[in-house]
């Protein structure tokens, strides 16, 4: 009986994941703006919060590109920070973050699959995800 209830809520913590639309927070930033980490101010608000299409998750993606313009002369060098939030069809893609560098800088990719997720400075498990795996150590505990 244990085993058939824990089964049931997996499915029906699985089956609610595709009846329910994403929500996710849209934005872009370069430099100084509210889309930057911290994340906070008018961008938290639900103005910048977009429904997307199914099958879809929230991403965000993080560039960081060192400068070296003319004040570098002088030994001066600065960071160039772009930040995107949005939704993006998800391809059979897994959830989580993955990083690459180019000339010069660094781009952070996360993806996410929970209303609003892509607002946090890192970004966390879906809350089905970790109720599931709660409710799943509870039982093979007993």
């Amino acid at each position: 009986m244990e085993k058939l209830l824990m089964l049931m809520c997996l499915l029906f913590a699985t089956l609610l994941g595709f009846v329910e639309c994403l929500d996710c927070h849209e934005c872009a930033a370069i430099s100084a703006d509210d889309c930057l980490d911290p994340y906070s101010g008018p961008a938290m608000a639900d103005d910048y919060m977009s429904t997307c299409d199914d099958g879809s998750h929230c991403v965000k993606y993080k560039t960081v590109i060192k400068l070296r313009d003319s004040g570098y002369i002088m030994g001066w060098e600065r960071d160039s920070i772009v930040v995107t939030r949005a939704c993006q069809p998800a391809n059979d893609l897994p959830t989580g973050c993955v990083h690459w560098q180019g000339a010069g800088g660094f781009t952070i990719k996360c993806r996410c699959d929970s209303d609003g997720c892509n607002s946090a400075r890192l970004l966390r498990p879906s809350f089905w995800t970790a109720v599931m795996s709660l409710v799943a150590l509870v039982f093979m505990l007993r």
